[in-house]
């Protein structure tokens, strides 16, 4: 919910003329020739009680303006979380709905596919859907789920990250991977956080940057404090998103028209995002069509760092 800090052009304006009237009420009192001051004096009083009359009416309307303005915000509010509310639930139902003929057509497939190799490719895809529900059921068990907070080495998870991938593919991946890490004056310092989730929206900012990153091509995974953040990037030198597409791959089922050939359910970055939302932080990302992508997450140091 956006903040209202300072004053409108209107207020200052009401202000300004209240001022005027008291002041000139004021000064039409206390400069007037002492002839006539038992005339001047109903004169003054009269201005200076306009003055008093405009602040009161401006006072009553700023104040039913300012509840009003709040209760505009907490419907706005109220809907948002209604909203959020209901895909949740569609989340929870469709990974209830679908679980057993997943696991159906899973078991039946693996059966038949020792015999014929025709039903691998089915096997393939109802892998693929079940690793789909499992993703949408954790992306809206996450926005619930309390967070372990403590302290955290975002160089460590970084550093983590890169290993578990390299694990996870065997030889390692096919781009070569370099991670930039300040040591000197000092290295990156603990932010608070829980390392399971951080790790998780790190790993998976990694591991889509080599997906889309062929052999021979670059990842860099950099690291920086600047301004109370600590500032983790993901780059690489890949074939990048079309412009016109780069505001929905944070979106769930969300995936560029260019990466369809490529594994993947689209849940990674929207899974990124709501892990960087709920520790107060935030994540961007650029990318160049044929030329690459960065990922850019923040996340906030304690006050006073």
């Amino acid at each position: 919910m956006a903040e209202r800090r300072g004053l409108r052009i209107g207020d200052w304006t009401a202000l300004l003329l209240v001022c005027a009237l008291l002041t000139s009420g004021i000064l039409v009192w206390l400069l007037a020739p002492s002839t006539w001051l038992s005339a001047s004096a109903p004169l003054g009083a009269v201005i200076g009680g306009a003055g008093v009359l405009v602040l009161c009416a401006y006072t009553a309307l700023a104040i039913a303006g300012r509840r009003a303005a709040t209760r505009l915000d907490r419907a706005r509010a109220a809907e948002r979380e209604a909203a959020a509310q209901a895909r949740r639930r569609f989340l929870s139902r469709l990974d209830h709905e679908l679980k057993n003929p997943v696991t159906v057509v899973r078991s039946l497939a693996a059966e038949r596919a020792e015999r014929d190799p025709a039903w691998a490719g089915v096997r393939g895809q109802a892998d693929r859907m079940a690793r789909l529900v499992g993703d949408l059921r954790a992306l809206a068990e996450l926005e619930e789920t309390p967070l372990a907070v403590e302290p955290v080495d975002p160089g460590l998870l970084i550093r983590e990250a890169v290993e578990d991938l390299a694990e996870e593919t065997g030889t390692g991946p096919r781009a070569r991977i370099s991670v930039q890490l300040p040591s000197a004056p000092w290295p990156l310092p603990l932010c608070p956080g829980d390392p399971d989730l951080l790790r998780l929206a790190i790993g998976n900012l990694v591991s889509n940057a080599v997906k889309y990153t062929d052999v021979g091509q670059r990842v860099e995974v950099r690291g920086s404090e600047a301004d109370g953040w600590v500032v983790i990037e993901v780059v690489d030198t890949g074939r990048g998103i079309p412009a016109a597409e780069v505001a929905t791959v944070f979106e769930e089922l969300g995936r560029a028209s260019n990466a369809l050939d490529r594994p993947g359910s689209g849940v990674g970055l929207a899974l990124v995002r709501v892990i960087v939302a709920r520790h107060g932080g935030t994540v961007s990302l650029r990318s160049r069509l044929g030329e690459g992508t960065s990922v850019r997450l923040a996340l906030p140091l304690p006050t006073g760092h």
